[in-house]
């Protein structure tokens, strides 16, 4: 899966090499018959606003992908069998709002059947945070849960303060921490990213920022 802060990567020629090779890559070894790839857009985080979409149109174009499915209900994406799709693209946005769409059980269902089936996701922003999880309010929030740490996005010109507030929290509530876990949060700068695979997980463009929890002593 791709994690990224933004569409810099995915639209911009000589930044965005990198990606393009690891995603003709993966794209290449999904789509193994004569058939034509195809995408799935999810972009209820932007409240499926039509210019997103057209832009996902662009993006797929570059990845020779020239069927852009926009789902924006739980028919049109149930009426796909994952194995057609190549990729999936969840959009930026709102995360509450898309995840309001994508935790309708049908829906988080044939993404799960999906990521079982290896499938290639590509997560913008608040599409990067639903694919992993996040720290909202004093909780560490879980997601779709396909990269086991938290996410957050774009927050460097502030200092990450949501790093700041759950480092904090870590260190007021060590047993909550125990329960979930010790797993790192990444930060995704604008322009950054991070590729994940079975075989390795790359940063990519900007980079990341990762914070770690002090360990108890």
């Amino acid at each position: 899966m791709a994690l990224l802060a933004d569409s810099q990567l995915l639209l911009s020629p000589g930044k965005g090499d990198m990606l393009r090779a690891w995603m003709n890559k993966h794209l290449d070894q999904r789509c193994l018959s004569n058939r034509p790839k195809r995408a799935v857009y999810i972009g209820a985080s932007n409240g499926d606003l039509p210019e997103f979409y057209q832009m996902a149109i662009e993006i797929c174009a570059a990845w020779n992908i020239n069927q852009v499915i926009h789902v924006q209900c739980v028919a049109d994406l149930v009426a796909l069998h994952p194995q057609d799709v190549d990729v999936v693209l969840l959009a930026g946005g709102d995360v509450t709002l898309g995840w309001s769409f994508l935790s309708q059980l049908p829906i988080k269902q044939w993404l799960n059947d999906y990521s079982a089936d290896n499938g290639v996701f590509v997560g913008v922003s608040a599409g990067a945070i639903h694919l992993s999880n996040a720290y909202i309010s004093e909780h560490s929030v879980a997601f779709l849960g396909y990269h086991a740490a938290c996410i957050v996005a774009h927050e460097e010109r502030e200092g990450w303060p949501t790093a700041r507030a759950w480092q904090a929290w870590a260190s007021r509530e060590p047993q909550q921490v125990k329960k979930q876990g010790q797993l790192p949060l990444i930060g995704l700068p604008f322009g950054g990213g991070l590729l994940v695979d079975s075989e390795a997980t790359l940063p990519v463009g900007n980079g990341i920022e990762v914070f770690q929890l002090e360990r108890e002593r």
